[in-house]
């Protein structure tokens, strides 16, 4: 018993001093500056039809909206780009188009 509760107790030390240090975790820009930066990276991939900040639970996070398998994407995409988690949602192929424009 007392066992189980000294590996819970580092358990969570080990976890807490991961998230303290960083790692590839360190927020190294804004997050609209990542957004914009990952949007520029990320749009000239195949599959790729969309970037926006989105929200991870209280936590800041970037939406990848993919027209391929998420399993797929989750191979050429990072987890974390910048400090800031990434999230995959599929959306299938985003076509534009615009009514009510009339070109002359």
């Amino acid at each position: 018993m007392v066992k189980n509760y000294l590996f819970l107790l580092l358990s969570l030390l080990i976890t807490t001093s991961t998230k303290c240090t960083g790692g590839s975790n360190d927020k190294t820009m804004s997050i609209i500056q990542a957004v914009e930066k990952a949007t520029n990276d990320w749009m000239k991939m195949d599959g790729v039809e969309g970037v926006a900040q989105s929200k991870s639970g209280e936590e800041d996070s970037i939406m990848v909206l993919v027209s391929k398998p998420v399993s797929e994407m989750e191979k050429l995409l990072p987890k974390n780009y910048q400090g800031y988690p990434v999230e995959l949602m599929f959306t299938g192929q985003i076509d534009i188009e615009q009514e009510g424009v009339q070109e002359e």
